[in-house]
């Protein structure tokens, strides 16, 4: 018997007669349909799916662009090795005195993309592409950290960013441009243009702009070391790769 299919054949073993001669005719074959019994079973999630996004999981936050499977989010930026975490707190004590509510953001750090998404085949390509222009082109440097409180907002209206302001640095400029080619290839979006580099310390959500007090948030600053940058850090899924200068 053959899976999911059974042949049952009756053969009437009484229909010959005594006559030898007599000719024996067997009825046809009856074919019985069975249901398929691997039918309703599952193998693993389907590819299909649909993939629903609870903000209630993340503070609320909105996706700036759908999931779709086998894309990978991505964004390079210069990491910071300062202890945050003061400021964090001054900064957000003074917006509390405005009636606005601020999360820290983890791991502070200096963009120089925008975030957009590969597939998963061409993050090497992409990476050693990225790494060998920063070679050929830069050295380690160090950025200095203005005195400048600014208050940004993403494209979506959605969340509100509090940032020191970085002053601009030839090496800095030239850091976005290596990464703005290299997305080209892919025909991914480039950087902000004038970009205006900072570091996002809070956020908050909706569009708080205008309801801001800038002036009080820059009372609390105090002298901020340097950055050294010895490498440019691409987050690709979970994922970190570390370029080096």
């Amino acid at each position: 018997m053959s899976h999911g299919l059974a042949l049952l054949a009756a053969y009437d073993q009484d229909s010959s007669s005594d006559n030898e001669e007599e000719e024996v005719k067997e009825p046809p074959v009856k074919k019985v349909k069975l249901q398929n019994p691997l039918k309703n079973i599952k193998i693993g999630k389907e590819s299909k799916e649909d993939v629903s996004d609870d903000p209630s999981l993340h503070d609320y936050r909105i996706r700036s662009f759908p999931h779709v499977r086998g894309n990978w989010a991505t964004y390079a930026f210069i990491k910071t090795e300062q202890d945050w975490s003061q400021l964090q707190s001054r900064l957000k004590t003074c917006l509390a005195k405005q009636d606005i509510i601020a999360q820290d953001i983890p791991e502070p750090h200096l963009s120089v993309s925008k975030v957009v998404t590969l597939q998963y085949h061409w993050i090497q390509p992409f990476t050693q592409a990225f790494q060998a222009k920063l070679k050929s082109r830069l050295v380690p440097f160090k950025l200095n950290i203005g005195q400048g409180i600014k208050v940004l907002v993403n494209e979506d209206f959605t969340r509100t960013f509090i940032t020191v302001q970085v002053r601009s640095h030839k090496y800095l400029n030239e850091v976005v441009k290596c990464c703005d080619e290299t997305l080209e290839a892919y025909n991914k979006e480039t950087f902000y243009e004038p970009p205006e580099f900072h570091v996002s310390l809070l956020w908050a959500l909706g569009n708080q702009k205008s309801v801001i007090d800038v002036k009080a948030l820059e009372e609390v600053l105090e002298n901020i070391d340097s950055i050294q940058v010895d490498f440019v850090h691409c987050k690709i899924g979970k994922r970190i790769y570390s370029l080096n200068l």
